[in-house]
């Protein structure tokens, strides 16, 4: 899937990735594209409500989404991610140049 890159040096994804957490939950180290990522810090998290569209809900978080925007390091450097969890799993939202 090909990234559509924003104005303001934010390229936009919506990836799914496998990712690693901590004790409470939060982004510790992902794969994404095949390549490993290690977060090196939380530098923002959030939550936010998805629209309902369906109902019932598969699962009782369903409407919930949580986002970290986090600084991750890899063998070709490091840089800034936003990543967000949800029902179905962990996604690469967006990558800041």
């Amino acid at each position: 899937m090909a990234a559509r890159r924003l104005p303001d040096g934010v390229r936009v994804y919506n990836e799914p990735s496998d990712m690693a957490i901590d004790e409470n939950g939060r982004p510790r180290s992902f794969v994404w594209r095949g390549r490993p990522y290690a977060v090196t810090r939380v530098l923002e998290d959030w939550e936010s409500m998805r629209p309902q569209r369906r109902k019932p809900f598969p699962g009782p978080l369903d409407h919930r989404v949580f986002h970290y925007r986090v600084r991750a390091s890899s063998p070709r450097g490091q840089g800034v991610i936003e990543v967000r969890r949800q029902y179905k799993g962990w996604f690469v939202t967006a990558v800041y140049d």
